[in-house]
């Protein structure tokens, strides 16, 4: 039995659950694209995703979560925290989880072969 069916017959993997809405939005958006293929001269068909790619997006897309809530509290407390004992100052604790996350997202992104224009993708909330 082959994947391919007919697009209207097709219904393509919902997003997790606990995704943020965002996360979710741009899940449909690229799972879609995933699974339309286009041939020069044939009509457009709709295979759905493989597993491993699913839970790759859905890896990459918790990814960006995280560095989304991290940057929100970044914002909050400021870039820098202050030690009680000592007073010094440290560069905030979650920027290493902001830029971990940031990374895992790009090479999880970069696996699936998606490409992410700041002029065209640029200015989301996410």
């Amino acid at each position: 039995m082959t994947r391919e069916k007919d697009a209207a017959a097709i219904e393509l993997p919902a997003p997790p659950d606990h995704l943020s809405s965002d996360s979710q939005t741009l899940w449909r958006q690229v799972v879609a694209e995933m699974a339309t293929h286009r041939s020069v001269g044939q009509p457009t068909r709709t295979i759905p995703p493989s597993p491993g790619r699913l839970a790759l997006l859905t890896v990459a897309l918790e990814a960006l979560g995280r560095a989304t809530q991290a940057r929100l509290q970044i914002a909050k407390d400021g870039l820098t925290t202050k030690t009680e004992t000592t007073g010094a100052l440290h560069a905030h604790p979650l920027l290493k989880v902001e830029k971990d996350s940031m990374a895992l997202f790009q090479r999880c992104w970069t696996s699936l072969r998606l490409e992410w224009s700041p002029p065209i993708d640029g200015g989301h909330s996410w």
